[in-house]
């Protein structure tokens, strides 16, 4: 615990020396006086994707920096460092850049482009994207918000097209319009090529250090290799992957703001996945295989998690 609490103060110096950095470069550059840097940090009680979670807890320090021009573009960079019980790293590292515009009153665009490196051993769910481009339009009135968004994920070797669908609504809680409530509901929908390489990657990580698959024992003159694979079938059909209830609660001041976000995901559509096991018998140099196969549904259940954290916007 003394580690992780000592590596934690350390990750806050860094960002805090970083922030004095940029703001000593705003300061001195007149050609960023009209733009924005934003810093965020943030503590994530478990890492959620699509409904899904590993059965160890994935919980992040999360850092993000941003630099948004007057134009609409931005770019952006993020790490996570993994604080659990039984490694304490980063976790992964991502690099962001894209284009944000107000249409009219009532209509936004925004679109993304973003890559993340993970740690070798990270037991994210999400730990098979490589990078990601997303579009999405949001339609706003006095009661209600209505985002829909797709995007394109690269895995290994193959990649996930997605949908989401998002509504929500803001309720100030203060005159000044510095507190809200903001209420949403989401829907993803897509394919899972990402999880059928999650299930196949996870077999070999224990979330500290990667592991031997399969067991070897010898008894005389007779070894017994087995080895256990898993592997996830139709998961590039497009299904409805879970909803998602959260209830954000944001201060948003001049030069800081405050956010904490509890959601609820209710996964939907679970995969079926096939499980081989192959056993090796081997008796003086002659050896003999034995495959057997066989199917079951993915374990599926609703899930609550939350981010809080700070921002500071100069």
């Amino acid at each position: 615990m003394k580690l992780i609490l000592f590596r934690i103060f350390l990750l806050l110096f860094i960002v805090f020396i970083n922030l004095s950095i940029l703001k000593a470069q705003t300061d001195k550059s007149e050609s960023t006086s009209n733009s924005v840097f934003k810093a965020k940090l943030s503590y994530l009680s478990n890492s959620v994707y699509n409904g899904r979670k590993d059965s160890l807890e994935v919980p992040y320090v999360n850092l993000n920096l941003k630099y948004l021009n007057t134009n609409g573009f931005y770019i952006g960079s993020g790490l996570s460092y993994l604080v659990s019980s039984y490694a304490q790293r980063i976790d992964v590292v991502n690099i962001n850049a894209g284009y944000f515009k107000e249409i009219n009153d009532h209509f936004d665009f925004a679109v993304n482009a973003s890559k993340s490196f993970y740690n070798t051993n990270s037991v994210s769910v999400s730990s098979e994207i490589l990078g990601n481009l997303s579009a999405d339009i949001t339609y706003t009135n006095s009661l209600f918000d209505l985002s829909v968004g797709s995007s394109a994920s690269l895995t290994t070797g193959k990649s996930d097209l997605s949908f989401n669908f998002d509504l929500s609504h803001s309720f100030s809680l203060d005159q000044d319009d510095e507190w809200s409530l903001e209420p949403e509901i989401t829907s993803n929908i897509g394919t899972r090529n990402y999880y059928g390489g999650y299930l196949k990657t996870r077999q070999t990580k224990k979330g500290k250090k990667k592991i031997v698959p399969g067991t070897t024992t010898t008894t005389g003159n007779v070894t017994t290799a087995t080895v256990a694979t898993i592997q996830a079938l139709n998961t590039a059909q497009i299904a409805i992957l879970d909803y998602e209830i959260s209830l954000p609660l944001y201060y948003r001041g001049k030069k800081w703001g405050f956010f904490f976000i509890p959601t609820y995901a209710i996964p939907q559509s679970p995969i079926t996945y096939e499980a081989t096991v192959k056993t090796t018998i081997t008796t003086n140099g002659n050896a003999v295989s034995n495959t057997k196969k066989s199917t079951a549904l993915e374990n599926i259940g609703n899930i609550f998690y939350g981010e809080i954290g700070v921002t500071l916007k100069f």
